[in-house]
This record gives C-alpha cells, structure tokens and sequence, in this order.
C-alpha cells in the first residue's frame, strides 16, 4: 500500500469507555480503536475520507500522532548514545514501519532519506544511518511506526 493511501493514526480522548455499540458508531464515523492507553484514551486509526463525518458526541477531542510521538525520547531531544554516532557523524537507529507498508515503498522512504540501510529483524524493522537533521522529517510519514537508536552493540559482561 502506498504511503499516500494509509490510514491516519493518532490518539483519541472518549467521555467514557465505549460499549460495542459506541464502537460501532466510531467505526462508522472513520475512527477505529486500535489500542486502550489510559482512562478513556486509545490509540486510534482514522479512515481517510473527503465526506464529512458525523463525529459522535463520545468524542472528546482526536489528534493525529506527531513526529515526536514516533520517536524514542532521546532520539526527539538529540541525546544521542556514544555508539549510535557513526565517524561521519550519522546515527544509527532501528526504523519500523507499519505493517501494511510495501516494501518497495520501505526502501524509497529509506533511500530519501538514509545514508546506509538494510533489513535488520522481520519484515517491517530496518537499521538504518541517517543524518541527525533528517529524523524527524523521517517521522513525520505515515509509513513509519516507530524510530530508536540501535541496533545496540554487543556488550559482553566483565
């Protein structure tokens, strides 16, 4: 699936827990919940549509998933591990991509934006090098899940 064609993801904040038929109600208003969070938090995909949509009155209030929400917090605050800093200067993270992500579409989002990449575990997880100044942006797509440094080096204990 092209990354044009995903599905929005974010976070939703309902009045209250929702019974089968609120959910019913949500899926019919583009909003499905993916993942219970907290309280009445979820994480949540949002159907791209150009109708207007009825938002239910469970709803409190909706937003999409930001850069930051994708990133490892040192990663987000530039507090890069010694061994993630490659001698030209890039860092090395672990790119995860949602699964329904082609991966012709995997390697031109990593060729836009890496220096070096390859598959690292499974289908949708690649070690990559990227310029610091890139991640973020890098974040932002749709395509991706989820950044980390990595992958760790091996540090054998004493």
């Amino acid at each position: 699936m092209s990354a044009g064609r995903l599905s929005v993801r974010g976070i939703v904040l309902l009045a209250k827990k929702p019974s089968r038929k609120e959910r019913a109600v949500l899926l019919e208003s583009g909003i499905t919940l993916l993942q219970y969070l907290h309280g009445t938090a979820y994480f949540a995909e949002f159907a791209r549509t150009k109708e207007k949509v009825r938002v239910p009155h469970l709803l409190v209030w909706a937003g999409k998933l930001k850069p930051e929400d994708k990133l490892e917090n040192a990663l987000w605050a530039q507090d890069y591990e010694s061994w993630a800093v490659t001698k030209y200067g890039d860092i090395k993270i672990l790119v995860t991509f949602r699964k329904e992500v082609s991966e012709r579409e995997m390697r031109k989002l990593l060729k836009q934006f890496c220096t070096r990449y390859k598959r690292h575990n499974g289908f949708e997880v690649w070690r990559a090098e990227i310029g610091s100044d890139k991640i973020i942006e890098l974040a932002g797509k749709e395509s991706i899940e989820w950044i980390e440094q990595g992958p760790h080096p091996c540090m054998p204990l004493r």
